[in-house]
């Protein structure tokens, strides 16, 4: 609220000194105008960083058998982030819309309000286990981050989410 009140006051200068025909202080107000833009982008852009949005899983195992993974570890990681004071993360329901749906990250940038996007893929390793793919996005320059992947051998794989969660939730808090 404050730097739209200074944006707004450096606004009015300009247009006063722009009246006056006072090139120096029309020069002069400019400069704190342009000045009050910059901060006030700079902080929009730190805010949006820290606006979060965690996507569905893609679960790309041929018959579809790993959905419940995917599904349970985007659920879980939404849990994980959230507990983080400084994250405001998007509910599930708001990442829902999306799920199955190609979009780019302006367009999920824009719904959801969220500056960073993390999105993944959930996949069977020739050995049984489990590979998942984290991507950490930059959304409103529509970029990649970071990626990581973690596999996980052949075992339950209801009790390898916590694991995964905890693993991708490290991930992105280093980041």
């Amino acid at each position: 609220a404050e730097a739209a009140a200074a944006l707004a006051i450096a606004e009015s200068d300009v247009a006063q000194h722009t009246q006056q025909g006072d090139a120096a202080a029309m020069f002069e107000a400019r400069s704190r105008r342009d000045e009050q833009r910059a901060r006030r982008a700079f902080a929009e852009e730190q805010l949006a960083k820290k606006n979060i949005a965690v996507m569905y899983f893609e679960d790309r195992s041929p018959k579809k058998e790993l959905g419940y993974l995917a599904d349970g570890l985007t659920e879980s990681l939404i849990d994980e982030l959230s507990a983080v004071p400084q994250l405001k993360v998007a509910s599930r329901n708001g990442s829902a819309t999306f799920k199955g749906k190609a979009a780019a990250g302006d367009s999920i940038a824009r719904v959801l309000k969220a500056g960073t996007v993390v999105s993944g893929i959930v996949e069977p390793t020739s050995d049984g286990g489990v590979r998942v793919t984290v991507r950490l996005e930059d959304a409103l320059k529509n970029s990649q981050i970071d990626k990581t992947q973690i596999v996980q051998p052949a075992g339950n794989l209801l009790g390898l989410q916590d694991s995964l969660a905890h693993r991708v939730s490290f991930f992105l808090r280093k980041r």
